[in-house]
């Protein structure tokens, strides 16, 4: 019986001490359920931001598509520039030259330069 008193004693021990380890596991459970609620609550909300996000980035491609930049120009400013432009291609237009001939004249006045110095030497 002495036996069965020790084994009936350690029995309750094991209990007692399951108990309270249980009672642990029970709060160390109870505060990760709330961290989870706690994370997929702000998952949620991110979601719902993310979505609203990427709705109103796809609402401004399509306001902007096709669109330039605002570019504001005086239509006298267009004039004058448009008028310096046909100046300058009248300008080149007389500039414009054949450079057989300019190389033909620059041996010809070379020639003369060449006669001119041998008749008037010492």
């Amino acid at each position: 019986m002495d036996e069965l008193a020790q084994f009936f004693k350690e029995l309750q021990n094991r209990y007692e001490m399951s108990l309270a380890q249980n009672k642990k596991l029970k709060k160390e459970n109870d505060f990760l359920k709330n961290k989870l609620e706690i994370v997929l609550n702000e998952k949620k909300d991110l979601s719902i931001s993310f979505e609203k996000m990427k709705k109103d980035f796809d609402k401004y491609k399509l306001i902007c598509k096709g669109k330039s930049p605002n570019i504001t120009f005086n239509k006298n400013e267009f004039l004058d520039i448009q008028k310096y432009i046909d100046a300058l291609d009248t300008t080149l237009k007389k500039c414009a030259f054949d450079t057989n001939y300019i190389y033909v004249s620059k041996e010809k006045n070379l020639k003369e330069i060449y006669i001119s110095f041998i008749s008037h030497a010492p």
